[in-house]
This record gives C-alpha cells, sequence and structure tokens, in this order.
C-alpha cells in the first residue's frame, strides 16, 4: 500500500497460545475504532506471564514519509482484568498513539521540543529552565 486512500483491512492479529489470549480476543473483537486505519495485536513473550494488547496504526512515517504499519504501546493484560478495564486500556493505548503521532509531527521552529524519542538526560538537562507568568498581585488587572 503506497497511499491512505488503500486503507488496510480491519484486522487483530492474534498469537492463541492460550486461553487468556482467546478471552481478550473476544473482547477485543467488541471494539470498533476506526478499522480504516487502526488494529489491535495481541500477543505472548516467553518471558511474561500475560499476553499483551498493543495498537498498530496504518500511517504515513513521521520521518521518512513512508506508509506502513506503525506500531504503539503495549499493555500486559492479568488474567483477572475485568472486560471493562481491558476495554478502557484500549482507549488508553489509541490515545496515547495519537498523542504520540502528534508530538512527532508538532514542529517549533523547525525542531521537535515535544517529541516522544527525546532521551531523559536531555530533558533533565533543560529541566530547571522555567517559563511561567509573573506572580498576580491583588488588584492587578
Amino acid at each position: 500500500m503506497s497511499t491512505l486512500d488503500e486503507t488496510p483491512e480491519p484486522q487483530v492479529l492474534v498469537d492463541f497460545r492460550d486461553q487468556q489470549t482467546q478471552r481478550l480476543n473476544k473482547i477485543v473483537q467488541r471494539v470498533t475504532f476506526r478499522p480504516d486505519r487502526y488494529r489491535w495485536r495481541i500477543g505472548t513473550t516467553p518471558w511474561m506471564k500475560y499476553p499483551f494488547l498493543q495498537i498498530q496504526a496504518y500511517r504515513p512515517d513521521t520521518f521518512t514519509g513512508e506508509h506502513g504499519w506503525g506500531s504503539g504501546g503495549k499493555a500486559y493484560i492479568s488474567e483477572f482484568a475485568t472486560e471493562s478495564e481491558v476495554i478502557q486500556t484500549m482507549l488508553g493505548l489509541a490515545k496515547g498513539y495519537d498523542e504520540h503521532e502528534v508530538r512527532e509531527a508538532f514542529l517549533v521552529d523547525g525542531s521537535r521540543p515535544y517529541g516522544p524519542h527525546i532521551h531523559v538526560d536531555a530533558l533533565i538537562g533543560v529541566s530547571e529552565i522555567y517559563d511561567a507568568r509573573p506572580q498576580m498581585t491583588k488588584g492587578a488587572p
């Protein structure tokens, strides 16, 4: 696919290794969220007890401009998570993904001051630079 006009099929990518991933898939199937652009990945890793849920989006890459699937954050879902908790987690992953994309695309003088990939040490280096309004005094306009 080369453009967003050629939308991918909505789908959920699932690794059915156990009963928990099957339960998670049933919950995920209940949710509709822009299926022309987003999909959900359910997977497992050998080192984690719980399966994960991950949002993916078909979009142009911010840096290369190439269209393809981008993966967002992951959430490991406890076997004790309620259906509502899983669905709320999906909402959080979707919001987080979109915020991530906004932060990558938001430029000030050609730079990404709110970019999600800025190293924490760089942020610490500027954390004491403060910008705020002066204190308002009583009766001031």
